[in-house]
Formats: C-alpha cells, structure tokens, sequence
C-alpha cells in the first residue's frame, strides 16, 4: 500500500506546476571520479523504468523531426569579473549549447561525429522564463557571497561531503523544470577545488526540485574550431575536460540513459533488464583506459555514457537513442508544450556566411564535407538557423541549433552540413534561409573542380611532434592554395596517415614547414608521390630542416598550342594557326582554338605562345615528333 501511495503521488506530481522536495538522493550504481548520477527517489525511478517498458516510441517521419529541449544555466561563482575563474562567460556557454547540439545530432566533421547514431534531441537557450519575462537563458549569482560554505568548497555532494547543501545552492536560482531543463555550473563539487574528482551529476527524470545537472565551470564549454589566441581570451577549461564531453554525457543521465558498465559485468542474460537496459551497448565492466577495452576488447570505449578519456568519446547507439527518444515522450513530454522558446523570433539579427570546404580541387568520390562558417553580425544571438544546400541540382535543407554570440564574442560557428559524394565538377550552393525564425537569404557558392588525372599521394609517419609539422600545395603562376595540411596531433609517433591529393594540368609548388626544424622521431617521414609512384620529396628526421620546397610540373601544361588537339604541339599547329593568321573574332577565317591566348585576335602573339611550346614534352619526358 505504502508502494502504490508513493506511485499515486508521483502521478499528480506530474500535473503540478510546482516540483516537490526531494528526498535524500540515491547514488547510482558504481559512481566513479567523474560522474556521480543521482536518483532522487527510488519508487519514483522504479516506476519511470515500468513506464519506458510498456511506451512505444513515436515515429518520426524525418532527421528534422527534431525534440527541442529548452536549457537555462545558472552560474554560481564566487564574485569574480565575467569571464574570469568561475564566473564563465556567455561565450563559453554558447559553445557549450552549441558541441551539446553537435554531439546529439552528430554533426558531420564535428567532435561527435563518430561511428554512431543521430538522435533527435536539440537543446536551445531558453528565451523567456517560467514568469513570463524575456530572457537570455542564462542566470548569474555570486554564491560565495551568500554562504562561506560554498565560498570554502562549492556544492555538496554525497561523495565528497563537503560544501552547501545542493537544495540551498539550486533555491538560489531555479526555474520551474516543467518549462525548461535547469543547469547549475559551479565552483567546486564537494570541495574538489574545480580539480578531479566528480565534474558533474544529473537526476535520472524527477519532479522533484534537485531536477537538472550540476556540472564544474572548468568541465562546461568547448573552443570554437580552428580557435587561435588572437581571437580572444582563452575559455576557463581544464586540459582533460575542454572537449564539453561531460555535458554530453550528464545530459545522457538527464533522458534516462545509465552508464554503459552498469551492472559492471561482461556477460548479461537479458539486456533489456541489465546492465544498461539497452542491447546494442556491450556489457561491460568499469574501465577507464581506452586504449585496452575491457571485456576481452568489446567495451565501446567512444560511446559517451562510458568512463574513458573525452578524446575517444563520440558516439550514442541506436538503442541509447531510443530510451532517449522514450525518456523524452513519457517523462519529460512537457517540453512539448512549453513556453520557454517562445521569444525566438523577436531575437533578430544578422549573419555573414562562406564555405570553407571542400576545396575549389577535389578527388573524385574524396567524401569530401561540405563545410561552412556563419558569422554573426549583429547584437543579438543566433540560436536556430535553416540552410539550405544544392548539391547536382537537388536542394536540401538543415536545421542547425546551438548559440552562436553577438558581434566581438566569439561571434563564428563552423558547421558541417553532409559528406560529398562527387564525381565530376560541379558548382554547390549554400544559403541561410532563417535565422531565429526570421526569414533571410545569406549565400555563397563554390565551383568544385575534379581533375581526371590519377591522384598524387602524401604519405606520412607520424612524428612525435607532429602537430609543428605542416604543408600545402600552391600554384606556381598565383600562389593560389590549392591543397593543405589538415592540423596534426601529436604523440602519435609511427602511425601512418596518407592523403590522396588531385590537380590539374599544371605547375606546382609543394612546401612542408617544421617549426621544430627536423623530425624527432627515427622513422618518419613526410613524402609527396606522383601518380606514377615516384617519391619526389622525402623528408625525414635526418639532414633535420624547417622549410623544404620542390617545384613539380602535373601532366604537360605546355600543350598550349595544340590547336589540332592530337596531342602534339608541331607542324600541322603551324599550319592551322597561319591559315588563320590576322583574323579576329567575327570573321569567318576566325577559329577560337587558335586564339591560344583568348584576346579575340590571332596573331603574332598567338604565334609566339605556339612557338614557346613547340615540341612540348609528354608527361613521360619524351618528346613528340614533329
């Protein structure tokens, strides 16, 4: 009886405009350094397990039937400026909000684009809070000012019990967690000085009022790609916690996913009721060195909800989206209906766009991404963009979600759109249609070019430090860039990476540049092959360099003059170009083929650029007949 008062009672809780208190929460199974999930109450969870048993999961009819969930953070620091220490800037919230989008929806060419699934879940800045007032998703209180216990060590938790007690820390500032999902970024977790030790908690779905994550200023945030120090002050980020993965995976925990060593077992019997109730995560045991999975080496040592370093973790399964999906429909369905997005389209403002991928020269069938960088220009944030894309004369379109800041704050977002699947040349366009529900039209469009010479090749072993390492690859006539390094990692040394590299007819310069003026490491190397195999440059740790350069010349550029188009520049050219020789364009002896340098006039000059490529050499270097 007392089981089915407890159950009765969460049920009207479910239609209360209030949460309840909490009881003393439950630790999860196992809880380890640097997560300790949390159940408030454990008839409540009991029957939100019963509850995603029997619920079948909604169809959705495409990718962009998407489930927004509305977020609000509330920063509890110790009175510093903002941006320093725990007072965390709006920036480095938005690229918080915006990798949380990346790794859910599995942006392509972003950090969450692994070997897993896309999941429907977006998550957007609330824009009005739970009175009714306008807001910017984001709360400021200085916590050291109103207790010494959170000044001395932070929150409490049960773990580490040390600091203000979580009810106090969360009643400072709050919204209600049936209008969006509550977020509290703090100083320190149980005294843990912001250092190791546990980085965030989550509830499982509750209404009781502890509802949200709690998760370190130092662990909350991602730099933007391609981030250098010249844009700005660096974000307040741990070395082992500057990827957002901890976000990632306390949002897990918020739509019901457990950790994937659940059970901490590498054998179950009925994966539905074990471990972590999901079957296509294989059972494991707590191990957090990804470099040797436990489990005989089945452990999904990329998959967020595990205890591996954040630079493996990448991926949610089909299975870890569809208890999100059920979590989402069942326990957390008033985000369906709330009010806390509806401000977006009075938040207008202003973009720039470019695309910065693929190159203008690609391999064909490179998978090239199709990449581009969005610009805010204006005063405001952009939450919510759709772009659309035409690829072979097919348009399709894109809902991007994230937080990209106003002008002078870190105001660029790089965002992949699809993989290309390219064949021939071909022009791609992009355009932003809408930006926070208001209509724009910002575009840009590139002329790709797919060279059919057989593709030449840069292959490498990697050096300890080959991050100082770069190269790139420009026209001779323009020192246009036409293919470059991506940015390497280091302390990889012996892996072999290679890069298939397509041009054009024509001259080229390579260049590889060493910072560190030589490789360090015995047996690696950098080399560019020809499409006959040819090793052309060979850089390796000895004579050691900082820049080396080689000129190379691509199929036979000089067949300028080939008016006949037999392959040879000689004689019978001659005779063409004489027999158009001092007509210009319009005339009927006029022939465009033999107006070699396109002015609408044939002749001496015409004349001479034939002559400079007169029995031009074939790519094999031997020489035509006349």
């Amino acid at each position: 009886m007392k089981l089915l008062k407890r159950f009765s009672n969460w049920i009207k809780g479910l239609f209360s405009s209030k949460p309840k208190e909490t009881k003393q929460p439950v630790m999860m199974e196992f809880p380890l350094a640097t997560c300790g999930a949390m159940i408030a109450d454990e008839d409540e969870h009991k029957a939100f397990e019963a509850k995603l048993k029997k619920a079948k999961p909604l169809k959705r009819k495409s990718v962009d039937d998407v489930y927004v969930v509305p977020v609000f953070f509330h920063i509890i620091h110790k009175g510093e400026p903002i941006g320093t220490g725990s007072n965390i800037s709006d920036a480095q919230i938005y690229s918080a909000v915006s990798d949380l989008n990346d790794a859910y929806a599995k942006q392509p060419g972003s950090n969450g684009d692994g070997n897993g699934v896309e999941t429907p879940l977006r998550f957007e800045l609330a824009n009005k809070d739970d009175q009714g007032n306008p807001t910017t998703g984001i709360n400021r209180v200085n916590g050291a000012e109103r207790s010494a216990a959170y000044a001395n060590h932070g929150i409490y938790h049960a773990q580490s019990p040390q600091g203000e007690n979580e009810s106090v820390v969360k009643n400072w500032s709050r919204q209600s967690n049936q209008h969006c999902y509550n977020i509290w970024i703090v100083s320190e977790i149980g005294g843990n000085n912001g250092g190791s030790g546990i980085q965030g908690f989550a509830y499982f779905p509750t209404i009781s009022m502890v509802d949200g994550i709690v998760q370190l200023y130092n662990a909350t945030g991602i730099r933007p790609k391609n981030w250098n120090a010249s844009m700005g002050t660096s974000f307040n980020l741990k070395s082992y916690t500057n990827l957002n993965k901890t976000l990632t995976h306390e949002m897990g925990h918020a739509f019901g996913l457990f950790h994937t060593f659940q059970g901490n077992s590498c054998t179950e019997v009925n994966c539905a009721i074990q471990g972590d109730r999901v079957c296509d995560t294989p059972p494991t045991i707590m191990n957090s060195n990804g470099n040797y999975p436990a489990c005989g080496g089945t452990q999904q040592v990329e998959n967020y909800m595990d205890y591996t370093n954040q630079v493996f973790k990448n991926m949610f399964t089909a299975g870890q989206r569809d208890r999100c999906v059920l979590t989402y429909e069942n326990s957390r369905n008033e985000f369906m209906t709330s009010t806390a997005l509806d401000n977006l389209a009075t938040i207008q403002t202003t973009a720039t766009m470019r695309i910065i991928s693929p190159r203008k020269i690609i391999c064909s069938n490179s998978n090239a991404l199709l990449e581009i960088q969005v610009n805010n220009t204006g005063n405001e944030v952009i939450h919510k963009m759709v772009i659309a894309y035409t690829i072979a004369n097919t348009t399709y379109q894109y809902k991007w979600f994230g937080a990209i800041g106003p002008l002078g704050d870190y105001n660029w977002k790089t965002i992949g759109l699809t993989k290309l699947d390219i064949k021939t040349s071909q022009t791609i366009e992009v355009e932003v249609i809408s930006i926070n529900d208001n209509p724009t039209s910002v575009t840009d469009s590139i002329e790709v070019i797919v060279p059919t010479n057989d593709p030449y090749r840069i292959d490498i072993v990697r050096d300890v430090l080959m991050g100082q390492i770069s190269w790139d690859i420009v026209k001779a006539d323009n020192l246009e860039v036409v293919h470059e390094s991506p940015a390497y990692e280091n302390f990889k040394p012996g892996q072999f990476i290679t890069h298939e590299i397509c041009l054009p007819d024509g001259e080229y310069i390579f260049t590889l540049t060493d910072i560190m003026e030589g490789m360090q490491t015995q047996g690696s190397y950098v080399r560019l092959i020809d499409n006959k195999g040819n090793i052309l440059v060979n850089a390796t740790d000895n004579p050691r360099y900082s820049e080396i350069q080689y000129a190379f010349t691509v199929g036979n550029p000089n067949k300028v003059g080939d008016i006949n188009k037999d392959g040879f520049v000689n004689l019978l050219d001659v005779s063409i170009l004489s027999s158009h020789f001092n007509s210009i364009e319009g005339d009927s002896r006029y022939n465009a083929d033999a107006d070699l340098n396109s002015d609408g006039k044939i002749n001496f000059q015409d004349f001479s650029i034939l002559m400079k490529n007169y029995n031009a050499e074939t790519d094999d270097g031997n020489k035509k007949p006349n």
